[in-house]
């Protein structure tokens, strides 16, 4: 075969009919063209979330349950497109902990803040030192 030969669109791999680009490709396998949606979650990964949203009402009983949900919805909602799902559970839980507990902290040291009876951890405190004469 010589380079001005064409190749027909069955020997080069390509579908007959057409050129074969990616819009064409996608067209065909989805006449209607709707977008493709994420399968659900596996059974024990939606056992092991069930599971995880009690936990954390559980450890952190002062937060509302509609916020530990709405923590979990978005922590788990980040990883929709994992291609590996083994570890979601495991990196969601750590991320709702973050989130909470970064949520408790916040609220503790506002709850200080308007009684007005600590700084806040960490804050600085000068050391009383040794008096100087200043005469």
């Amino acid at each position: 075969m010589t380079v001005g030969e064409q190749i027909s669109p069955v020997r080069a791999g390509l579908p007959a009919g057409g050129t074969g680009s990616p819009a064409e490709a996608a067209a065909r396998a989805d006449p209607a063209g709707a977008p493709s949606l994420p399968p659900p979650p596996p059974q024990d990964e939606t056992a092991s979330l069930r599971d995880l949203a009690a936990r954390l009402r559980t450890a952190y009983p002062s937060v509302d349950a509609a916020v530990v949900e709405t923590t979990l919805r978005t922590a788990y909602e980040a990883f929709g497109q994992a291609r590996i799902r083994a570890y979601v559970p495991i990196l969601v839980e750590r991320r709702c902990r973050n989130a909470l507990r970064a949520a408790c902290r916040a609220t503790s040291l506002a709850g200080r803040a308007a009684a007005g009876t600590a700084a806040a951890p960490g804050a600085h405190r000068p050391v009383p030192g040794p008096e100087k004469d200043r005469s």
